[in-house]
């Protein structure tokens, strides 16, 4: 009798593990399927990026083209300088902004009246903003073409938007997280001393080794980044649970010391350079405003205090968009791609003119 009730126990809890992998590999599979569906609706006209020796890649100058993607769609078109169009055009102006930054400052996935920069255009009748958002950059490359976009925007201020999800990761770093193509990068020898690495530019495509690199694989202690590193459901499942559990601070504070010392470098070197003319706008993912307690958000808000800790060392005002796109009822971002959204520009928009009233 006790020999039959252990086979049966045995047999139960073989079952149940049977059932567990099973329902893991379906939803392994389920994840992987969404991802691969999603991906699949996206399509660009071709044209909008193009190969640069000193920046890695740029925009071409009078491009036009749609952007379909299973979030959105949108337009996008360019100018003579490369740079992205404004639905507010106007005859004279008596103070230009140029506005730097990533994808989420050129808009990617809206139209071009619906950018944070367009929305500031039509809000100030004698005031141009400029945006020379280039998806993809990171500091580095921004301070490289920074110079070229003051000799032909001119501009008495300078809005320096800094992404918190990977803007830090990037800096140093010869292939960025989330572009294809390799970049400048920045160095800093023994006495403090900045260098740029990798210029001319290659026009080599990311390694395959390093072109699925996440910010798990970048920041996570080894032990927890081997575990199923290849699975896209422990991934998930990682970012949103796992990591709630484990003390991660310290590792993360750790990993990020190089790359704050880089900044810190630029800092000062700008400060002498362009200083009077900028300020630094701090822009969150979707993660730190939707999910506070995942790996990304907690690495982001480690970002957030470290960058504003040392840019205002450095006499530099600080605008955090953080406060002004939590707590909000509307979609700010999309919920596969991650960019911003019309209303998310509306109230990155509103944040940078202290105006409750534009933030929906």
């Amino acid at each position: 009798m006790k020999s039959f009730s252990s086979r049966l126990w045995l047999m139960r809890a073989l079952s149940s593990l049977i059932g567990l992998v099973v329902a893991l590999m379906m939803g392994e599979g389920l994840v992987v399927v969404y991802a691969n569906y999603v991906a699949g609706q996206e399509q660009m006209d071709a044209g909008l990026i193009q190969y640069d020796a000193r920046y890695g890649w740029k925009l071409s100058a009078n491009w036009t083209g749609r952007h379909q993607h299973f979030d959105y769609g949108a337009e996008y078109h360019t100018d003579q300088f490369g740079m992205r169009k404004s639905a507010a055009q106007k005859a004279s102006v008596n103070r230009r902004v140029l506005v730097l930054g990533d994808s989420f400052t050129f808009g990617l996935g809206v139209n071009d009246d619906e950018t944070f920069v367009s929305i500031l255009n039509g809000s100030q009748e004698e005031v141009r903003y400029i945006n020379a958002g280039v998806p993809g950059f990171s500091p580095d490359q921004q301070i490289l073409w920074m110079n070229a976009a003051i000799k032909m925007s001119l501009p008495d201020e300078i809005l320096f938007v800094v992404y918190l999800g990977n803007d830090l990761i990037d800096l140093g770093r010869p292939y960025p997280l989330q572009a294809e193509y390799a970049k400048p990068y920045v160095t800093m020898d023994e006495t403090g001393q900045l260098n740029f690495a990798n210029l001319p530019v290659p026009a080599a495509r990311k390694p395959d080794s390093i072109a699925e690199l996440t910010l798990q694989d970048i920041v996570l202690p080894g032990s927890e980044r081997r575990l199923w590193s290849g699975s896209r459901l422990v991934a998930l499942l990682r970012e949103n649970l796992t990591s709630k559990n484990v003390q991660l601070e310290p590792e993360l504070t750790k990993h990020m010391q190089p790359s704050l010392a880089l900044f810190n470098a630029l800092l000062v070197r700008l400060a002498t350079e362009q200083g009077p003319l900028l300020r630094f706008v701090l822009l969150p993912g979707a993660s730190l405003v939707k999910k506070p307690g995942s790996l990304s958000a907690r690495y982001q808000q480690l970002v957030r205090e470290k960058l504003a800790y040392l840019i205002q060392a450095q006499g530099f005002e600080v605008i955090d968009l953080t406060p002004a796109l939590l707590g909000h009822t509307a979609p700010a971002y999309f919920p596969n791609d991650g960019h911003l959204t019309t209303d998310g520009h509306r109230l990155v928009a509103g944040a940078l003119l202290n105006d409750p009233d534009d933030r929906l």
